[in-house]
């Protein structure tokens, strides 16, 4: 396969894996947060949508997912290790993520509780993004797609 080819592949399966990961976590928001008063959940949900920080961070997460993507898919096409490559991928864009949402949950509750707050989203970014990618690795190396 072409490294342009595969350049392409891998940008298109790295913006769709991150839109994918936004839609499942806006749902998984207000299913999980708010499981008895779905309204609520919705409004919460809208609130947050209006943040200009969050719509910063989508934005960027898509941006990146399809520039991390070619860079994915132009590494594969040259021979990397799929699996080197998929978690190097998803532990540089996980550690993104958690360096992005830390300013603002430190000046919201201090740095001890703004640590302890993001140790859970840390981890669960750090699992989501690592199976995300190496799905993209392994898709983008396929001849199938």
């Amino acid at each position: 396969m072409s490294i342009v080819l595969t350049h392409r592949k891998g940008a298109l399966l790295g913006l769709l894996a991150h839109l994918f990961i936004l839609l499942t976590g806006q749902l998984i928001f207000i299913l999980i947060l708010f499981p008895h008063d779905f309204g609520i959940g919705v409004d919460m949900l809208v609130a947050l949508q209006g943040n200009v920080y969050a719509l910063t961070f989508y934005a960027l997460l898509l941006i990146g997912g399809w520039i991390l993507g070619g860079k994915v898919g132009a590494r594969l096409a040259m021979g990397g290790s799929v699996v080197r490559t998929g978690l190097r991928s998803g532990l540089l864009v996980a550690l993104l993520s958690v360096l992005f949402w830390m300013p603002v949950t430190i000046s919201q509750s201090g740095l001890g509780t703004g640590l302890q707050v993001m140790r859970d989203p840390a981890i669960l970014a750090l699992v989501v993004f690592c199976i995300n990618w190496l799905i993209v690795a392994v898709l983008s190396r396929t001849k199938a797609i």
